[in-house]
């Protein structure tokens, strides 16, 4: 049997939000999954992976910058209500599912 030895970026890459996963991290995981490679992930890569992945993901603010943009261009008349009620919709789902 194959042993990897990973890093804190891939524990970065392989936690991190569905949308922004990267494939071959994924991928490594399946591989151990499936019993082909047996992964080793040093604890101290799991503290180190916390600061990275709370703020480079945080959702709040990507989130909150659309919504004060929306406010404004709703205010200014360029959005209308209906787009402003789907763009606060997707916003929602995008905080609850990261």
């Amino acid at each position: 049997m194959t042993h990897v030895f990973v890093e804190t970026n891939w524990v970065v890459e392989y936690a991190a939000p569905a949308h922004a996963r990267v494939r071959e991290a994924m991928a490594l995981a399946q591989k151990a999954a499936s019993g082909e490679v047996r992964l080793h992930v040093p604890s101290v890569c799991l503290g180190e992976a916390r600061y990275p992945i709370r703020t480079k993901f945080h959702p709040r603010r990507p989130a909150e910058a659309v919504r004060n943009y929306m406010a404004w261009a709703m205010a200014e008349g360029t959005v209308n209500a209906e787009e402003g009620g789907v763009a606060r919709r997707v916003l929602d789902r995008y905080e609850t599912s990261v």
